[in-house]
């Protein structure tokens, strides 16, 4: 048998997977897209009504204000996310020595491994206008308190600044890898940065859902209503599918064409970071620049820093504080504990399905053929299918238990890629055996597994989406609630609700941040090039 068809076989069990739970959604998608569609008839039996909910759509001025608003959330959280990344690469770089390297590196990474309901919850409190931080501040100086959060002049780079600071951990740590080899080297960061801003603008159309729906409120819409959010709230929450799907279509038609354009750009580029460094090195630098380095960190980083500083110690950022006495009261409380339950089950399971698919979509990318990746990056491109996906799942009986949000959750072929760039070195002119293949393979497959349990663990959209019986609610779905109303917690005691919400927060975030620490800890065994597989967070 032909070496390279060996890879192929083996991936024919993902691929499958993929067609019936992400390409047949998409396809049921297009088709309601031109349907008027009817719950009592079903997809196949409502009226089709042609190109209209195009045309409509097309014709609409909100359209046009949904893109708009997707556009600058997008360009602005990937402009901050390249300015803080080339400034955090260079200081980090010039840091004397690898423990120093490996601090600065978790520290930068934290706010991307808190839940991001938790996240979102320290963005509030220092943002708030009764005791936030931010307003303290202002009114050290004699101006007035600003509601932050309730002016959208102020939505838009509230939202990139965000993003940013949870995703600017990964092109500094290909940034800080790639500096390994040849030091501090301008050419070599600028191409860093440009390959992660067009690997980000893959999915630019898409800013991150979750965040979004947290930071929006009905105050601040004319900013804050997406493409995304827009097709959530009129295709589930106002059941109106076909309209909300010709969205969908849309912006999924015009992601892929701007998607091929950027995989042939990255085919250009991606060369130049050949034989990037799989991990830190020892490499001592006693120049002054190094003392520099360490003082500029906490300038650029304060945003991660003060993130962190949340979690722990929350009074840091306002008037709240949290207690003892807060954290008997979460975890007396059996919604909170379920949830925790609830939620090791659905990222245990999931981190089987995804490296399951993550090593044997990877496999195939070894041969060097220009279409298997294509197809990757055309399912890549399927993301946030709410409706299609909604309908599909429901129609088959996969829905209000844990198998919907299993599946949605782990079907992802971004950590083939992440697993390929890791290994793609070991194997230039040759296809791998799958035995040699797997050897190289497993130790960036353990990291990519164990960052998607971080990333995965305060998920929320899915249950959201699929879940109405709360006794199968996780981890980030409870949190949530927190966060936005009282919560179940505040309903059943009589205790101070931000004093519960700081131990809240404290608790949920001691799993993930405490693993994907560790993972960027063990840098001299799990390769951090590996952490390339989350550059498609959102």
């Amino acid at each position: 048998m032909n070496k390279k068809t060996v890879p192929f076989i083996i991936a024919v069990p993902s691929l499958i997977l993929l067609f019936v739970y992400r390409l047949l959604p998409a396809i049921n998608t297009l088709i309601l897209s031109m349907k008027e569609y009817k719950l009592t008839l079903g997809l196949f039996n409502s009226p089709s009504v042609g190109l209209k909910n195009y045309t409509d759509l097309f014709n609409s001025v909100n359209f046009a204000r949904l893109f708009g608003n997707t556009f600058r959330m997008s360009f602005f959280a990937i402009l901050f996310t390249c300015f803080f990344a080339a400034l955090l690469i260079l200081c980090i770089s010039n840091m004397p020595n690898r423990i120093l390297k490996t601090i600065a590196i978790v520290i930068i990474s934290i706010p991307a491994f808190i839940p991001v309901a938790s996240f979102v919850g320290i963005i509030m409190r220092a943002l708030s206008v009764g005791g936030g931080v931010f307003n303290q501040i202002l009114l050290s100086f004699g101006a007035e308190p600003q509601p932050f959060l309730a002016d959208q002049e102020y939505f838009t780079l509230i939202f990139a600044f965000a993003e940013a600071i949870r995703n600017v951990y990964i092109p500094v740590i290909i940034g800080v890898l790639a500096c390994e080899q040849k030091g501090a080297n301008y050419d070599r960061i600028f191409t860093v940065i440009l390959i992660y801003a067009f690997v980000r603008a893959t999915m630019f159309l898409s800013p991150d859902l979750e965040l979004l729906n947290m930071l929006s409120n009905p105050l601040i819409a004319g900013k804050a209503d997406a493409l995304d959010t827009y097709t959530y709230r009129t295709g589930l929450a106002q059941m109106s599918l076909s309209p909300s799907s010709a969205v969908w279509v849309v912006k999924t038609v015009v992601q892929l064409l701007v998607n091929i354009g950027l995989y042939f750009l990255l085919y250009f580029l991606l060369p130049e970071l050949k034989g990037l460094v799989s991990t830190l090195t020892d490499k001592v630098n006693r120049k002054t620049s190094s003392i520099i380095s360490i003082i500029g960190f906490f300038f650029v980083a304060l945003g991660s820093i003060g993130i962190a500083a949340g979690v722990f110690f929350p009074s840091l950022l306002g008037e709240y504080t949290s207690s003892f006495e807060g954290i008997r009261v979460v975890f007396s409380n059996t919604v909170f504990v379920s949830a925790i339950l609830n939620s090791l089950i659905y990222c245990l399971i999931s981190c089987i399905i995804y490296g399951f698919l993550t090593i044997t979509l990877a496999y195939p990318l070894t041969t060097k053929t220009k279409i298997y990746p294509l197809i990757l990056l055309f399912v890549m491109t399927l993301t946030n299918n709410i409706v299609g996906e909604f309908v599909f799942f429901r129609n088959i009986g996969l829905f209000n238990n844990y198998f919907a949000v299993i599946l949605q959750s782990s079907l992802s072929v971004i950590g083939a890629f992440g697993l390929h760039f890791s290994v793609s070195g070991k194997f230039e002119n040759e296809v791998p055996t799958p035995s040699a293949y797997i050897k190289e393979a497993l130790l960036p497959l353990i990291t990519i597994v164990g960052l998607f349990f971080v990333s995965t663990w305060g998920g929320y959209m899915a249950q959201l989406i699929y879940i109405n019986n709360p006794r199968f609610f996780g981890i980030g779905f409870i949190m949530r609630d927190l966060m936005v109303k009282a919560g179940d917690i505040q309903s059943q005691v009589a205790y101070d609700i931000e004093t519960i919400r700081s131990a809240a927060i404290l608790i949920s975030s001691i799993i993930p941040a405490s693993l994907g620490a560790l993972l960027i800890c063990l840098n001299r065994i799990l390769p951090l090039s590996a952490f390339s597989s989350q550059v498609r967070k959102g």
